[in-house]
């Protein structure tokens, strides 16, 4: 009975992690996301929440919400006609710089630079 109970506990905690990226990946866009808003939605409190993040989805949620946002941006630097600093503010950054070092932090390179290889392909 306990290990069943275990193994319940765990498959909501990992279901309760999977509505909260999930919601992150609607809300990406948005600036003013904080981590309170995804607690709120899965009804946890902020620390709860991040524990289980680290636990079940072994990243916490800067990490992931900047992950979901620079995979965002890559698809909108693919179009020749787009301005980093318009993508930086279409995926939810308050500031083209630090876009632009979260962008190189991630993939290797800054994203005009990752534009023209993009292009250049």
């Amino acid at each position: 009975m306990f290990i069943y109970l275990e193994e319940s506990i765990t498959c909501e905690a990992k279901r309760t992690v999977q509505r909260a990226m999930d919601y992150i990946k609607k809300n990406y866009d948005n600036p003013d996301l904080v981590f309170k808003d995804v607690a709120d939605e899965v009804h946890l409190s902020t620390s709860y929440l991040s524990i289980l993040m680290k636990k079940y989805g072994n990243i916490n949620y800067n990490q992931y919400l900047n992950e979901v946002r620079i995979e965002n941006a890559k698809k909108l630097l693919a179009s020749p006609d787009t301005k980093s600093y318009e993508v930086a503010y279409r995926v939810g950054f308050n500031s083209s710089q630090y876009f632009s070092s979260t962008f190189k932090k991630i993939v290797g390179v800054t994203p005009n630079d990752y534009k023209e290889m993009f292009i250049r392909n």
